[in-house]
């Protein structure tokens, strides 16, 4: 899964995948989820994006992995916490998450 998770820095590769995602999970009736997107901060606001213009109602987080998995995935809990809260803010100030307030 860490080759393909890697892919994923390929933002509109992210966006294809997570459209079909969020289409499919919304086509079974799933109102809100819950999703970790990757472990890096651009593929994730893709899609806090795609969630919000398909109007699904989701708990989104990145993947915060400090051991046990290969090197080059692993982040400082301080990297970790750091691209949290980015990923945070952006969702509070993203102008589709003010409508659904």
């Amino acid at each position: 899964t860490f080759p393909t998770e890697a892919r994923m820095r390929d933002l509109q590769f992210a966006r294809q995948v997570y459209e079909r995602v969020v289409s499919r999970t919304l086509s079974f009736g799933t109102t809100t989820a819950v999703y970790f997107a990757t472990l890096d901060v651009e593929p994730t606001k893709v899609l806090v994006d795609v969630a919000l213009e398909c109007g699904q109602r989701a708990l989104i987080g990145k993947v915060c992995m400090d051991r046990h998995s290969p090197e080059t995935y692993c982040q400082s809990v301080e990297q970790n916490l750091k691209e949290t809260r980015e990923i945070i803010s952006y969702i509070r100030s993203h102008p589709s998450s003010k409508k659904q307030q």
